[in-house]
This record gives C-alpha cells, sequence and structure tokens, in this order.
C-alpha cells in the first residue's frame, strides 16, 4: 500500500482498544515497526476507541509500561467516539496536518530495508536435508503458503519432488522440496534417484541449494545425511549451498540467547562450525511457527539476498546436476 500510494501517506494511525491487550497489541506494534522502521514514531498517531478526549489522560496513566514507551514516542494519542463532543473530526486533522508539515509524507523510502525483498529475475532453489529436520515448513514458509507437506517425525512425508511456487508481488521463487535423507520408510538408493529428478523439474539448473538443518538437534545422523547429499551433489555441492537453521523460535524463547542466532553458533558443534566455513557463512534462520508476516517476511529477504550472493560468486552460472 506503501509503496502504491503516490506522495505517501500523510499518517499512520494505529487503533487501540479501551481493553488493551498488553502481549496482543506489543506484538503488533513490533510486526509494523519492523515493517515501517523508526520514521514510523514521527508519522504515528495512535487512536483509542470507545472513549473521550477527557478520558484520554487517565487511559494513558494505566498502560502497562510497555505500551506506555509506544505512546510516549508516538505523535499523539487521540479518543475516538462518534456519541461524545470531544475532540472534534477537524480538529484531528489539523493535529495530522500539522505533523505532516513537521515530519513530511511517510513514503515509500522510509520502509524498513530489512523487509525489501531485493528485486530480480525469478529464483530457483531446491530443499534439501535429513527428513524431520524442517524442509517442507521452510519451504512453505518460503512460498508463503501451506502447500507442501510436513512431517513432524523420522518418517518424510515428502515421498517425491514436490514444487512450489513463490508469487507475492515482489520476487518469483520457484521451490523444489526433496524427500529426506535419512528417512525410515525409503531406501537410500531410493532417495538418490527421486533427488536426481532435480535436473528434470529445473532443466535450466539452480540459483542454490536450500541445505535445512535442525541446528537445535544436530546430530551424527544429520552429518551423514550431509555426506549422502556430498556424493549426490558432487563437487560443486558447496559453492551453492545456504544453510538453512529450522527452531529459530527456540532460539528466541531462551532467556539467554534472546533469539541471538550468532551467538547460538558460538556454542554449535565443531562440525557445524566446519559445515558453515564450508559454505562462507551462507545461513538464514527459521521460525516455521510464526504468525507474524513481517517476520516472514524478513526470513524471505535474508534468504533471497543469500541465493543473490550465491548467483554473483558463482559468475551466474546456476547448479546443473
Amino acid at each position: 500500500a506503501v509503496k502504491e500510494s503516490q506522495g505517501g501517506f500523510n499518517a499512520i494511525v494505529l487503533f487501540w482498544p479501551t481493553k488493551i491487550t498488553e502481549e496482543r497489541e506489543v506484538n503488533a506494534f513490533q510486526s509494523l515497526h519492523r515493517m515501517f522502521g523508526d520514521s514510523l514514531y514521527k508519522h504515528l498517531f495512535i487512536v483509542v476507541t470507545g472513549i473521550t478526549q477527557n478520558n484520554i489522560a487517565n487511559y494513558c496513566k494505566g498502560l502497562p509500561d510497555s505500551l506506555k514507551a509506544i505512546q510516549e514516542r508516538c505523535l499523539n494519542i487521540l479518543a475516538f467516539d462518534d456519541t461524545s463532543k470531544g475532540i472534534s473530526g477537524n480538529s484531528r486533522w489539523e493535529l495530522i496536518t500539522d505533523a505532516m508539515r513537521t515530519h513530511g509524507r511517510y513514503t515509500k523510502d522510509h520502509l524498513s530495508q530489512e523487509c525489501q525483498v531485493p528485486v530480480g529475475k525469478e529464483l530457483r532453489i531446491a530443499v534439501i536435508g535429513k527428513t524431520g529436520a524442517g524442509k517442507s515448513s521452510t519451504a512453505n514458509s518460503i512460498v508463503g503458503e501451506e502447500t507442501l507437506e510436513a512431517a513432524c517425525g523420522a518418517a518424510s512425508t515428502t515421498k517425491g519432488c514436490t514444487y512450489g511456487r513463490r508469487e507475492k508481488g515482489d520476487r518469483t521463487i520457484a521451490v523444489v522440496d526433496t524427500p529426506g535423507v535419512w528417512d525410515t520408510g525409503t531406501t537410500e538408493n531410493e532417495v538418490c534417484e527421486e533427488i536426481s529428478r532435480i535436473a528434470t523439474i529445473f532443466s535450466a539448473g539452480l540459483h542454490a541449494l536450500l541445505l535445512v538443518v535442525a541446528v537445535v538437534r544436530f546430530t551424527k545422523e544429520q552429518l551423514r545425511a550431509i555426506e549422502i547429499l556430498k556424493q549426490i551433489f558432487g563437487d560443486n555441492f558447496m559453492r551453492y549451498v545456504v544453510i538453512g537453521i529450522t527452531h529459530k523460535d527456540e532460539i528466541t524463547e531462551d532467556k539467554n540467547l534472546k533469539g541471538d542466532v550468532d551467538q547460538y553458533i558460538q556454542t554449535a558443534p565443531q562440525e557445524f562450525k566446519n559445515l558453515l566455513a564450508e559454505c562462507d557463512h551462507r545461513y538464514v534462520a527459521f521460525d516455521n511457527k510464526t504468525k507474524d508476516e513481517t517476520l516472514k517476511k524478513i526470513q524471505v529477504t535474508e534468504l533471497v539476498k543469500l541465493v543473490d550472493d550465491t548467483v554473483r560468486k558463482n559468475a551466474g552460472v546456476p547448479f546443473r546436476q
């Protein structure tokens, strides 16, 4: 909406109810802040529904500290009650136009860059890894829809290669989800044959191989699965690998790590650190459980930047088996 609005917005208005739920409103604001960036504060009005302007001061006093911090940084907080004789519609508009004269309009140039998927040609990505690492869930996060069936145990639900496509008005990404290596219900030869079908699905080649790893559960089986993949894809394998670290939500919920993936990697097994070094430390962490659309967009943006970097380092030559 910001990108399509000629000249930008006069103001950004965030509505709060009279009876407010702290966690929900904090989460909603954090999502907006990630998308709109720090310029959000210069254009933000909070409108409280169902009360009069005379009651705004008491309303603000009763806010939890987390919401007070938001309210104190916004331009103004107003009441909206059609039945009252409080602040008029004209007065509200005057406050907004005064703010516009001070800070100008909010335009697409103010949007946070971490949410802006780089423009460019279609990308072709294969999602690979051990069964249970979160391949299909990660593929769904990239596509932006629950189109690929996710497994939750040792047996993969992806017996054959499945295809998905992201078309969200930013960057088109073609994704193929492959059968999991080390699947209890499939032989190694069957997995190798099915993964080899990527060549027929993407005859023009792949821009990246997204190696999905559950680093919080990095085991000898995962190491063995990676060795099998190296054998399948050959000598150029690591030149095209981007590592997708799943279960970011567990890192976020950790009281010590507080979502710091870099800090977590410092405590990861040495074998995983060696793997990162082999692919020039190209990795992106995925929270495949989040419902926050902004966080989903940030994850895809990080991935696209890494894939674009991989394409440049390989001189634009795609991976072919």
